[in-house]
Order: structure tokens, then sequence, then C-alpha cells
């Protein structure tokens, strides 16, 4: 899991809403690869406000991939992960889309950017 995540009072409101967005793609604060998701979506969004080249996902180790990865098949199979199409306003994916932690995170990381 990704600890060394600090959030400001101006990211904290992000955090949250990252965190509730996670929430209605089924993606609950029980399951491992929640907060590595926020964590990183955070970080991502952070690297491209400030021009950075950003190489936050292929840092993460592992077993946190593993986590994001697992995360997101309990998505899926729940069928919630297409609510992603409701919270965008686009047709982005249907019930027998897969993505991968890497597309997932750019995804997000690009919404919340331009939120």
């Amino acid at each position: 899991m990704i600890t060394n995540v600090t959030t400001s009072a101006q990211q904290a409101p992000l955090f949250k809403e990252i965190g509730r967005t996670l929430t209605e793609l089924g993606i609950f604060p029980h399951l491992k690869g929640h907060h590595d998701i926020k964590a990183i979506v955070l970080k991502r969004i952070e690297s491209q406000k400030n021009n950075k080249i950003s190489k936050t996902f292929s840092s993460t180790c592992k077993k946190e991939a593993s986590n994001i990865r697992s995360a997101l098949r309990v998505a899926e199979n729940s069928g919630m992960l297409v609510r992603i199409n409701d919270i965008l306003g686009m047709r982005i994916v249907d019930k027998h889309c897969h993505f991968s932690p890497v597309q997932f995170i750019s995804l997000l990381a690009h919404y919340f950017l331009y939120l």
C-alpha cells in the first residue's frame, strides 16, 4: 500500500471526491486497491499539473499493481464499473470491457484534472 501520500488542505476535497467516485464504481474502501488507486491518481494529477513526465504507476510495486488489478476485477464482476460512462458523460466501457490498471489510473487522473 502506498503510505507516503500526504494531502494538503487544497488536495483533501479532491482526494475525497476520488474516493467517492471509486465507491460509485464498485471499488469500495475495504478493497486493498482502493487507497492505492486514490494515491496514484492524486500523484498523476499533480505531476500533470506541474508538466512533469509521470512515472507514478511504473514506480509502484508489484503488490500494489496486483491490489489495483484485483479491485478492478471486483468492480467489473459486480457490473458497477460501467457507471463510469455516466460519471464521465460518455460511453467508454460496456460490461465486457476490461481496464488495465494503467488505463484506469490515466482515465481517472485525466477526468479529475479537468473537472
